[in-house]
């Protein structure tokens, strides 16, 4: 039996200090996931407001075309009119899709996030790559909350010793400290390093490449209609109001969250 493979990039990385990662994961057997894991160079280095837009999406399409597919990005596919809704109620609609809102993510057009969000739409909107076939979006943040973890993790950083225990980077960090939990928890572990370094924009990519290879595999996601009733439930707990105050919010189009681990370990090795 062929074993699937699949991709993950956190794009929301794009901007920072780091470049965005590339996790590619593979079906081993046994429970077992490998994860690759390495810069994304063709989202990084600088990029000037005169560069031709054409060459940087040859850039970016050439190394996109060469991943398995689905790749599961944690950037916005479907906007979902945000920026021209008339029916809006509350200022957040403004700013937020109601994924976006309920999850407690950044705002999709605001700021470095927004840049790139607009240029990758953009890339989509030139290419043949299809939303849902080839592309899906994940949201790292609502996988953590269906697997029942509590805390924020965004920021935290963590390493694992030899014996195969993760280590906060600083105890003191309450962000290192929830990642820290999240990576033991999960059966994550580093290969080819003496004591293995991992961070949540890491981590963010591989949970990416996770649920893009669940898909693959054909393991259930949350998504679709299930995944809009989360949206109202998380919506209305959030205004504290009713949840049928938001049965109209949708989810996004291609937006995939894993409902529940899937494997026993994961195996990185950094590239």
């Amino acid at each position: 039996m062929a074993k699937h493979s699949a991709a993950g990039i956190n794009l929301s990385a794009f901007g920072i200090e780091r470049r965005p990662m590339l996790a590619l994961a593979k079906e081993e057997g046994e429970g077992v996931v490998s994860v690759r894991l390495g810069p994304m160079a063709s989202f990084g280095g600088k990029i000037k407001l005169m560069d031709p837009l054409d060459d940087l999406f040859a850039r970016w399409r050439k190394d996109l075309l060469e991943l398995p597919r689905p790749i599961a990005v944690d950037v916005p596919l479907d906007l979902q009119g945000l920026g021209a809704r008339g029916e809006s109620r509350f200022i957040w609609e403004l700013t937020h899709r109601p994924m976006d809102f309920a999850f407690y993510q950044d705002a999709p057009l605001t700021d470095r996030i927004g840049a790139f969000t607009v240029r990758f739409q953009e890339l989509l909107g030139r290419s043949q790559f299809t939303p849902g076939k080839d592309f899906i979006e994940v949201s790292p943040l609502a996988c953590t909350e269906f697997f029942d973890f509590r805390g924020i993790y965004k920021g935290g950083r963590a390493h694992q010793g030899k014996g195969g225990t993760w280590k906060a980077d600083d105890s003191t960090v309450s962000a290192d400290k929830a990642f820290t939990k999240i990576a033991q928890e999960l059966g994550i572990n580093i290969e080819n390093t003496a004591e293995g370094k991992l961070d949540s924009g890491d981590f963010d990519a591989v949970i990416c490449a996770l649920t893009a290879l669940a898909l693959a595999k054909g393991v259930h996601t949350v998504t679709g209609g299930e995944l809009k009733n989360v949206i109202a439930e998380r919506t209305a707990r959030r205004m504290k109001m009713e949840p049928e105050e938001f049965n109209r919010l949708e989810a996004p189009r291609a937006c995939h969250a894993l409902a529940q681990p899937y494997w026993q370990a994961v195996l990185i090795t950094r590239v």
